[in-house]
C-alpha cells in the first residue's frame, strides 16, 4: 500500500513538472537587447514609421523659445497592430551634443517620464500602424535636448532619439543699415550701425 501511494504522488510529481515544462514557441520569444542610447536622430527599432518633431508646422526646425508661449509636438507612428504604452524622457545635452551633467530637477518641472496618452490606429491600410501625438513639456533651461522614446517603463527598450533646442534671448543687437559716409561707396555698399 505504502508502494503504491509512492508510486502515485511520484506519477503526480512527474505529470505536474511535465505539464509546466511544456517548450514554448521560438517565434513567441522576444529578444530583448539593452540599446545604447547614441545623441542623434536616431531609430533603434524597425517598428518605428515617420517621426516628426516641429514647432507649429511640421515643416519647421524643432525649436522653441525658453520665454515664449511656443511648444514642440512630437508625432510618429510605429507599425504594429495593437499600442503599447510609450514613455517619452528629455534628456539635456552640451554644446557637443553630449550628456551634461545637470541634473534633470534642474530643468525640468516634473518626473522625467511622460506618457504618450494620444494615438489613432489605422484604418483601411495595407500595414497597420499606430500613429502617437504628444505636445513637449518645456524645460526650464535653453539649451540642446534630446527626446528619448522607449516602449514600457524599460528605458532600455529605446524606440528612437530625436535632437531639439530650447533658445533664450539674453541680449538684443539693435541695428540699422544707412547709407556710407563715404561718398565714393554710397552706390556700391552700405553701412551696418550697432
Amino acid at each position: 500500500m505504502k508502494q503504491l501511494l509512492l508510486a502515485s504522488i511520484h506519477s503526480l510529481v512527474v505529470m505536474v513538472i511535465g505539464i509546466s515544462c511544456v517548450p514554448l514557441d521560438q517565434n513567441s520569444i522576444t529578444n530583448f537587447i539593452p540599446k545604447k542610447i547614441t545623441y542623434s536622430n536616431k531609430e533603434y527599432n524597425q517598428s518605428v514609421g515617420a517621426v516628426l518633431l516641429y514647432n507649429q508646422n511640421p515643416l519647421d526646425p524643432p525649436v522653441a523659445d525658453l520665454r515664449s508661449n511656443e511648444q514642440l509636438t512630437l508625432e510618429f507612428d510605429l507599425f504594429e497592430d495593437n499600442s503599447d504604452y510609450i514613455n517619452l524622457r528629455l534628456i539635456h545635452c552640451d554644446a557637443n551634443w553630449n550628456k551634461s551633467k545637470i541634473p534633470e530637477l534642474q530643468y525640468l518641472e516634473e518626473f522625467n517620464q511622460f506618457l504618450v496618452t494620444d494615438y489613432q490606429f489605422s484604418e483601411n491600410t495595407a500595414i497597420n500602424y499606430v500613429h502617437y501625438k504628444m505636445v513637449i513639456p518645456k524645460p526650464k533651461i535653453s539649451g540642446n535636448y534630446i527626446i528619448a522614446a522607449h516602449s514600457g517603463n524599460n528605458k532600455e527598450d529605446l524606440l528612437f532619439t530625436r535632437r531639439f533646442l530650447i533658445t533664450e534671448r539674453l541680449v538684443s543687437i539693435e541695428s540699422s543699415v544707412q547709407m556710407p559716409r563715404q561718398v565714393q561707396q554710397r552706390n556700391t555698399a552700405q553701412e551696418l550701425v550697432l
